[in-house]
């Protein structure tokens, strides 16, 4: 295979993504800020309140900022590199670098793991996601995981 294959996501996306890590980091720092200006100005703190707040925060975290950080927004095959492109970094992958891929039916995103990391690959929002992922599992090592749908 001398051609790279690039498969990536819509450009509006990304811009969706940018802002809804925009909004989560500004409220994983505007709210404990807004509680310390309370306990200072005020003196007293509803801590129901404040509980029912971060509780909220923690479930913001928890949903979005992997979505944000680990899903590919682009995923070039490069002869026997695989190239991932996040939003904040970019690795190259060789086929040893590969632990296992697989495409559960429960869930939106196919999962490939790594020796450093591990990436949410969305299936509604890369085009061809399917020759993608026959692509993937060709490059894997004999002992890793096979693509499982």
């Amino acid at each position: 295979m001398n051609e790279d294959r690039v498969f990536k996501r819509a450009i509006w996306i990304d811009i969706m993504r940018w802002l809804l890590m925009l909004c989560v980091v500004g409220l994983n720092i505007f709210l404990p800020i807004s509680v310390l200006t309370r306990v200072l100005h005020h003196g007293t703190v509803n801590f129901g309140f404040e509980a029912v707040q971060g509780l909220f925060l923690l479930a913001c975290d928890m949903y979005f900022l992997p979505v944000c950080l680990l899903e590919p927004k682009s995923i070039t095959l490069q002869g026997d590199e695989l190239v991932v492109n996040t939003l904040l970094w970019k690795a190259r992958l060789c086929a040893a670098d590969i632990v296992s891929f697989s495409v559960p039916r429960a869930l939106t995103w196919g999962l490939l793991r790594t020796k450093r990391c591990f990436y949410l690959i969305n299936r509604s929002d890369i085009k061809n996601f399917d020759e993608l992922a026959v692509l993937i599992a060709q490059r894997l090592l004999p002992g890793a995981k096979p693509a499982g749908k």
